[in-house]
């Protein structure tokens, strides 16, 4: 099969899925329920990453301190930068926390669950940011 019959293919494939039946909200209505569920989901990640921030903290300041104190220009490039990257998983952090807020039980099911689902990519991408840059950290920390 040749690259353009493979891409044809593909193309007719996606053209059938986006015009076949799909599960629609009609057949599984939106509940209070599934927005608590969402919710919950929305501060299960939030919680599974905050009692990380005084880690975050710490090395930051042992980063920011081992930069002016390293001789190796090298070595206090990597340290700032590792601070850097901490200091702007913490201020993400910061940042979702202040800015989020129950949706408001008054709207639609719909707009509170467009909100919430908006909020988990947040959060998510404060739990990736916390992850990477503590993975790097203790990296860091551990060549030296």
């Amino acid at each position: 099969m040749t690259i353009k019959s493979s891409l044809l293919l593909l193309s007719l494939l996606g053209l059938f899925a986006a015009c076949g039946p799909k599960a629609t909200k009609d057949t599984n209505p939106l509940t209070e329920s599934d927005i608590q569920l969402l919710e919950e989901e929305v501060m299960r990640l939030h919680d599974s990453v905050m009692p990380q921030t005084s880690e975050i903290m710490r090395y930051k300041r042992k980063f920011q301190e081992q930069a002016e104190l390293s001789e190796d220009s090298l070595s206090a490039e990597s340290f700032k930068n590792a601070a850097l990257e901490l200091e702007q998983a913490y201020h993400l952090m910061m940042d979702w926390m202040q800015a989020y807020h129950a949706p408001d039980p008054q709207s639609s099911l719909e707009a509170r669950e467009a909100y919430l689902l908006d909020e988990l990519n947040k959060v998510q991408e404060v739990v990736d940011a916390y992850t990477k840059a503590l993975n790097n950290a203790h990296d860091l920390d551990s060549l030296r």
